[in-house]
C-alpha cells in the first residue's frame, strides 16, 4: 500500500512539472492577443535623426532617446513641435560624461538619475531646465555595477558582490544589505566568482514610477523577477519566472580579467521592457542569435504583465520593433524601428 502512494506522488509530481511553462510566452496561451497597428510614423521637422538608440524614455510631452551620437549621449525629442534637442556631453567636465552611463531612471516628470560606471557616480538630469548631468552620489564600493533610485532615500544596486546579487543602499551611497543570489548556470559553465555571475546573468533593472518596486528583466536567459521593498527596507520577490538560461563561454580568472560571452544556440529574451504604474510590458524575442543577431534584437511580441506578476495580455505589433515607451495611462506606444530609423506610434486599449 505505501508503495502504490508513494507512486501516485511520483507520478503527480512529474505530472506537475511536465506543466510548469519552459518559456514565460506559454503564461498567455489563455490570454485574448490583441493585434495592434501603427497610426503614425513621427517625422523630426527640424532636418534632424537618431544616431544610435539604446533606450527611449517618456515625460510628458517629451520623448527621451539614450542617443548616442558623436558628442551627445541623449536627445529630446518634442512631441508638439517635433523639434530634436541634444543633451548629455560627452568629455571630462563636472557636468559631462565620461562614457556609457546605465540605468536611466525616470523620478518625476522632469528628473532622470543615470549611472556612470568608470565615474563611480549617480547623475541627475532635470529635463525641463538646463539639461546638464550633475552629480549625485559618489560610491566608493567598486562592486557597484547599477544603480536605480528605489525611494527618496533608497537605492538598489547589481554587481558583482560575494554577498549576493542585489544590494540595498541609504541616500549616501552606503551599503545596507545583500539580497537573493543569481539563478544557477544549467548548461555547466563554471561562473566561479561573483563578477562572471554579474557579467552571464545581465539585463534590464526599472523602477515602478511611484516606487518602492522594481523588476529585472533578463536579455539573453530568461530571467524575469519583480521585487518590492517594505515599510522596513526589506526587499521581497513578488514574481520570478526562471526559463532558458544561456549557454555561457567565460573567460579569464573572473576577477582581473573577465569576460563572458554564450553559444550561438543561445537565445535573446527581454530586448527592451517599460512600466507604468499599473503595467509592466516586455519586448519579447526568443529568437536564436546565431541565425542572425540582428534578427534576434527586433520584435513584435509585447507581453503586459501587472505589478503581482499576473500576466495580462499579449501585444501583436505589425512592425517589429528595437525600443518600446508607453504613456503612463497605457493608452499609447512609441516604438523605435531601428532598421528603418522610424519612430512609431500604437494606440492601446489595456483596461
Amino acid at each position: 500500500m505505501k508503495k502504490n502512494v508513494s507512486l501516485l506522488l511520483i507520478l503527480f509530481l512529474l505530472s506537475c512539472n511536465s506543466n510548469k511553462p519552459t518559456h514565460i510566452d506559454e503564461l498567455f496561451k489563455s490570454k485574448e492577443v490583441d493585434n495592434i497597428q501603427h497610426t503614425t510614423i513621427i517625422e523630426i521637422t527640424n532636418d534632424d535623426f537618431f544616431h544610435n538608440v539604446f533606450k527611449l524614455l517618456l515625460i510628458g510631452d517629451s520623448l527621451i532617446a539614450y542617443d548616442h551620437s558623436k558628442d551627445y549621449f541623449f536627445s529630446i525629442l518634442d512631441l508638439n513641435s517635433r523639434q530634436l534637442t541634444r543633451f548629455g556631453k560627452f568629455g571630462q567636465g563636472p557636468n559631462e560624461l565620461m562614457m556609457m552611463p546605465s540605468c536611466l531612471t525616470l523620478l518625476n516628470d522632469s528628473i532622470m538619475t543615470l549611472f556612470s560606471i568608470n565615474q563611480k557616480s549617480l547623475f541627475e538630469i532635470n529635463i525641463k531646465k538646463d539639461l546638464l548631468p550633475k552629480r549625485k552620489i559618489k560610491f566608493d564600493e567598486g562592486a557597484i555595477r547599477n544603480v536605480i533610485p528605489i525611494s527618496s532615500k533608497r537605492y538598489i544596486s547589481l554587481g558583482s558582490f560575494e554577498e549576493g546579487r542585489y544590494s540595498l543602499l541609504n541616500e549616501k551611497g552606503e551599503i545596507l544589505s545583500y539580497h537573493f543570489d543569481y539563478p544557477s548556470s544549467e548548461n555547466g559553465a563554471n561562473l566561479s566568482t561573483p563578477l562572471l555571475k554579474y557579467l552571464a546573468f545581465q539585463g534590464q533593472l526599472i523602477r515602478k514610477p511611484g516606487g518602492y518596486f522594481f523588476y529585472f528583466a533578463g536579455r539573453k536567459s530568461e530571467i524575469f523577477e519583480i521585487i518590492k521593498l517594505d515599510d522596513a527596507d526589506n526587499p521581497s520577490k513578488v514574481f520570478t519566472f526562471i526559463g532558458e538560461i544561456a549557454q555561457f563561454v567565460p573567460e579569464g580568472d573572473g576577477v582581473n580579467t573577465a569576460s563572458v560571452a554564450v553559444k550561438r544556440e543561445s537565445k535573446m529574451f527581454f530586448i527592451d521592457s517599460y512600466c507604468t504604474d499599473k503595467y509592466i510590458y516586455l519586448l519579447y524575442s526568443k529568437k536564436v542569435i546565431g541565425d542572425n543577431i540582428y534578427n534576434a534584437i527586433k520584435s513584435n511580441n509585447v507581453l503586459v504583465f501587472d505589478w503581482d506578476g499576473k500576466a495580462v495580455t499579449k501585444l501583436v505589433l505589425d512592425k517589429e520593433v528595437n525600443f518600446i515607451a508607453i504613456k503612463n495611462d497605457n493608452t499609447c506606444m512609441f516604438a523605435y524601428d531601428k532598421d528603418n530609423d522610424q519612430l512609431l506610434i500604437f494606440q492601446l486599449k489595456i483596461k
